[in-house]
């Protein structure tokens, strides 16, 4: 009887913890990893030597503090939390995918496969472009993306994801945009 009321303290102390650990990694809103987290996972990631290539994509919600104006605080976060949905859909389906968010407008969603960023990023864009409008008829995003060649760091990854997605806010409402091929 003692054995099993310690071993119940013991469980109600893990199951604590274990929840204590993921409020300090997952984003408050969105649930998905805060960057520090996310970026570590990343870089463990593409450091595996297994792996032949990946893909890396930047999506950015652009002009979120006019949409906290626009449509209040609560909404974008209800927006903010659906984006997250439809991007770790990727995560619960693709063994080994992972995503986050950046900071207040940014995430990123790996893809541990190569040759798959574009069509990834083409299809997620249109997923979410369909779930914005229907909240904010002015929500606007961009996605950056790009190709990888493994192993490399996640700050190589990210830089190169990055310049892309800089490229893709320069291209008007909704755009995409894939960083050049890096050689193996």
């Amino acid at each position: 009887s003692l054995v099993r009321r310690l071993q119940a303290v013991f469980d109600q102390q893990a199951a604590t913890l274990d929840e204590l650990r993921q409020q300090a990694q997952a984003d408050a809103v969105t649930g998905l990893l805060q960057r520090r987290h996310a970026v570590a996972q990343l870089d463990h990631a593409l450091r595996a030597e297994q792996q032949r290539g990946a893909g890396l994509l930047l999506v950015r919600l652009r002009q979120l503090e006019a949409m906290n104006r626009r449509i209040g605080h609560d909404a974008t976060d209800r927006l903010l939390a659906a984006l997250a949905q439809v991007l770790q859909s990727y995560p619960s389906r693709v063994k080994g995918a992972l995503t986050g968010r950046l900071n207040g407008s940014d995430f990123v969603l790996y893809l541990p496969a190569a040759g798959m960023a574009e069509e990834t990023a083409r299809s997620l864009l249109d997923a979410l472009r369909a779930a914005l409008l229907t909240v904010d008829r002015e929500a606007d995003l961009a996605i950056g993306g790009a190709d990888l060649p493994l192993p490399c760091s996640a700050a190589a990854a990210l830089a190169l994801a990055d310049g892309a997605l800089a490229q893709a806010e320069t291209g008007g409402a909704f755009a995409v945009c894939m960083a050049a091929a890096v050689p193996a």
